[in-house]
């Protein structure tokens, strides 16, 4: 398998053990760097400590919090799920 879903369990076989027990050698990208780049908030801090920029970003519930936030930072914005 590869891909998205390839990643999605390869992540959790480790989480779970799994790939300890049966010794299994992943081959490519460490897992490490696949959980850094899948989780918005360590990929954040990364590019941080990497002096990278970043898009300002904001979670919102609410229709009148995201206006709120597109008027703080200004237009265009792009609004999207929390997870895609």
């Amino acid at each position: 398998l590869g891909g998205q879903t390839g990643l999605n369990m390869a992540m959790e076989l480790s989480r779970a053990g799994i790939l300890d027990e049966l010794g299994v050698e992943l081959l490519g990208t460490k897992l490490s760097a696949i959980d850094q780049a899948e989780d918005r908030d360590l990929f954040k801090q990364l590019m941080e400590d990497l002096n990278q920029p970043i898009p300002e970003s904001e979670i919102v519930n609410t229709v009148d919090e995201a206006v709120a936030f597109a008027e703080l930072i200004g237009y265009p914005v792009i609004v999207r799920p929390a997870f895609t």
